[in-house]
């Protein structure tokens, strides 16, 4: 397909002499040209694309970029050097640079994007990585989100993870650890009170069985303590059979 020329047709060419306006026109035509040359190439690289950029595609763009952007730079070369020596011409001038200015720059953008491909790709790959990673931490550090967790080999992560995790377990434990045995504090001191208070009217039969101020009551088990009341009240009872009466309560 024959590759079409940029044709100068804008309002301000319409206001002007003739031949002061072909003289624009040609001046500027070797760049629309130039960009015609370029159309084919531009029209089967978005075609190879999209299926599939691949390294060699994204290498074709730039090139392509680069060339098709050297017609807007010479064009406004052109541009300048016209307006130092046609002045009343300038807003003619102006028009037909916009012109291809315009042509180019929506391909510039598009070649870019195809060139960037791999580039754009890889930074959308950190973001999900660092939110992946961050998401993990975060059960087991509050600053996992404010971390730079990219910079890290997955191996190197993986350790830091496990690291992270088994420092949570362990002060986990030593927090469970701790209030339990604050709770068993707890238990065998309101034990020993009860223990105590429920045998000190055997404590004056208490001699040849236990010491009775120095007995842990709460460390013992409830066959133990049901066996020393059982030989205190045999020894109350032993006492009330020998002296006739009963033994004053404590």
């Amino acid at each position: 397909m024959k590759n079409e020329i940029i044709k100068f047709e804008n309002p301000e060419l319409q206001v002007i002499e003739q031949s002061k306006a072909d003289k624009i026109k040609a001046t500027f035509h070797p760049m629309a040209e130039m960009l015609a040359g370029f159309e084919k190439q531009y029209n089967d690289l978005i075609q190879d694309s999209i299926n599939e950029i691949t390294p060699e595609i994204s290498a074709r763009a730039k090139r392509l970029r680069l060339d098709i952007g050297r017609v807007r730079i010479d064009t406004g070369k052109l541009k300048d050097k016209q307006k130092e020596y046609i002045k009343l011409e300038d807003k003619a001038i102006m028009g037909v640079h916009n012109i291809l200015v315009w042509a180019v720059k929506e391909k510039e953008d598009k070649l870019k994007e195809i060139e960037k491909h791999a580039e754009i790709q890889e930074k959308k790959r950190l973001e999900a990585l660092q939110l992946d990673r961050a998401e993990r931490l975060s059960l087991y550090v509050e600053d996992a989100h404010e971390r730079d967790l990219v910079k890290f080999e997955d191996d190197e992560f993986e350790a830091l993870l496990e690291i992270k995790r088994k420092e949570q377990a362990d002060r986990l434990a030593a927090e469970k650890k701790a209030e339990d045995e604050r709770k068993e504090k707890e238990r065998k001191e309101k034990l020993y009170f009860e223990r105590r208070n429920k045998l000190s009217q055997y404590q004056s039969f208490s001699a040849n069985i236990l010491d009775f101020n120095l007995c842990e009551f709460g460390d013992l088990s409830d066959s133990e303590f049901t066996e020393i009341e059982k030989k205190l009240i045999a020894a109350k009872d032993e006492h009330d059979k020998k002296t006739g009466g009963a033994a004053k309560r404590e």
